[in-house]
């Protein structure tokens, strides 16, 4: 459920402006991992990949509050993931409970997408030294994945994926609070 006074809205090629708003916020929330304002500007264009924004109408100009990519990707053995790719929020929109508003958009789209496209699981990378972030992540059922090698961000931070099943099991349920 989205608290007002917000929208969630998902970004099209028409909307130029908020294009904009979702790299310059990339570059700002992902600085310390290298440079993100093109690469998710890159995402936001592929067909395989849907880009959710969550706006704030109070706000004249940049209504942008955050946004969630989610993309259908393979793994090494050719298994469908469905993955979310970035998750962010702006500066005065952080630790206001709208990060699990943004996980839970996502992981209805890959639920979704899983019925005409089967996937093996649902994959996403984070500094593990990102407390608020694998917290959040934690509480949605996502666990970290064993690692034969262990991998980095372009900055030379850290970087570890963390995985969940499709759907939780029976008795299990997501675990937004």
């Amino acid at each position: 459920m989205i608290p007002a006074p917000y929208i969630f809205h998902t970004w099209s090629s028409h909307d130029r402006a908020r294009f904009r708003a979702v790299t310059e916020l990339a570059q700002e929330a992902f600085l310390r991992f290298g440079e993100y304002r093109e690469f998710i500007g890159r995402l936001m264009v592929r067909d395989d990949v849907i880009t959710g924004m969550l706006l704030d109408p109070r706000l004249s100009g940049d209504d942008l509050a955050g946004f969630v990519q989610v993309g259908l990707i393979p793994d090494d053995e050719g298994r469908i993931l469905g993955n979310i790719l970035a998750i962010a929020l702006a500066p005065p929109h952080r630790f206001q409970g709208l990060g699990p508003v943004l996980l839970r958009w996502a992981i209805d789209q890959i639920q979704y997408l899983h019925q005409s496209t089967p996937m093996k699981c649902m994959q996403l990378t984070v500094a593990p030294d990102n407390a608020p972030a694998v917290r959040l992540f934690t509480r949605f059922g996502f666990d970290f994945a064993p690692e034969e090698v262990e991998h980095h961000y372009a900055s030379g931070v850290r970087a570890c994926d963390m995985i969940r099943p499709i759907f939780l099991p029976d008795g299990e349920r997501d675990r937004p609070g």
